[in-house]
């Protein structure tokens, strides 16, 4: 079967991501058959789901994107098809309806996000973790980040933090949350095309975790340098569990890709969705040229020792780095 199940009618488009064994990470064939797929429809309102009960999409191939690098294929040849598929749904005509559960990461997100209703299943965790692999949050994330408050976009893109839907609806990246059981319910119906209607909400509302995290995490915008950032990730003391693993992340990702993510949440302000994508392909450009992006993969992924050998032992020689590679990019554009 398909990795990306279609079916359509004169009036909708269902797409469903069906790799559940791989957490539905995105393929060439997903993206290439989506964008054949966004091309033919000329209806009023496309659907999008997920097989399996684990995850919406955990990310991208990277395994996959880093093998075929590695064998001569051009550092971009998926970058640049995945973001042109998130951008079409962005800008589409026909309205765009994503029905997300459980893991919903990367790639997930750029999905995700890219739709006009975003509903996602109570239990599901929204994140954008590429600091871990060497990578930087992108699939359009410079213009959808600017849609939760700014702490929230300094720490999810800093540190990868796992957000619950609920909390995650609190800060604007979720439209409604609804029970998984409901949601399964809806792929069913959605399979034979038949109208959905209003969805309704869940009952369930954020515990009072999400307000005594979301007031500890005003201090970011206090920060005016990475520097700053660092030296409180380094010496938090607080008790917020949440807070102490999504740090944990920052503390173990890669130097290079804290220079860059911090570039990119200083320019996110105002982007539009098409210049969010040009710059994420100037800072997947710096991640590649910096060999953080493979290395990460292999660690993480392939080899799975856990032990990233990063590039740059500190943030002063990532940022050095850092404007060579913008520099090269900028000569080459």
């Amino acid at each position: 079967m398909s990795d990306l199940i279609a079916a359509s009618n004169n009036e909708r488009l269902f797409l469903s991501l069906n790799r559940p064994r791989k957490l539905n990470v995105l393929n060439d064939a997903i993206i290439d058959q989506g964008l054949e797929e966004l091309h033919r429809f000329k209806g009023d309102k496309i659907v999008i789901f997920a097989e399996g009960e684990r995850a919406f999409c955990a990310g991208g191939d990277v395994v996959d994107v880093v093998s075929k690098v590695r064998e001569g294929r051009d550092w971009d040849f998926f970058f640049k098809k995945e973001y042109e598929f998130d951008q079409r749904l962005h800008q589409f005509s026909a309205k765009t309806q994503a029905f997300a559960h459980g893991i919903i990461m990367g790639g997930g997100m750029g999905i995700f996000q890219a739709c006009d209703e975003r509903i996602a299943s109570d239990d599901a965790l929204l994140s954008m973790p590429e600091i871990i692999i060497g990578f930087f949050p992108d699939v359009g994330a410079s213009y959808f980040l600017q849609k939760a408050p700014r702490h929230w976009q300094i720490f999810m893109a800093l540190t990868g933090a796992r957000v619950p839907a609920l909390w995650a609806r609190e800060i604007g990246l979720v439209d409604k949350c609804i029970r998984a059981e409901d949601l399964f319910n809806l792929r069913e119906k959605a399979r034979n095309l038949s109208p959905i209607g209003e969805v309704e909400e869940s009952e369930q509302r954020a515990c009072e975790d999400f307000d005594h995290t979301d007031n500890e995490l005003k201090i970011l915008l206090d920060f005016e340098e990475l520097s700053q950032f660092d030296e409180w990730a380094h010496h938090y003391q607080g008790e917020n569990k949440f807070i102490q693993k999504s740090l944990s992340f920052y503390l173990s990702g890669s130097p290079l890709s804290k220079v860059v993510i911090w570039d990119q949440l200083q320019k996110m302000p105002g982007l539009s969705i098409s210049e969010a994508f040009k710059r994420d392909l100037f800072y997947a450009y710096c991640c590649h040229r910096g060999g953080d992006f493979s290395e990460g993969v292999r660690a993480l992924l392939i080899d799975k020792d856990q032990r990233p050998q990063w590039n740059y032992a500190s943030l002063s020689e990532a940022l050095e780095a850092f404007r060579c590679f913008s520099q090269e990019m900028a000569s080459l554009s």
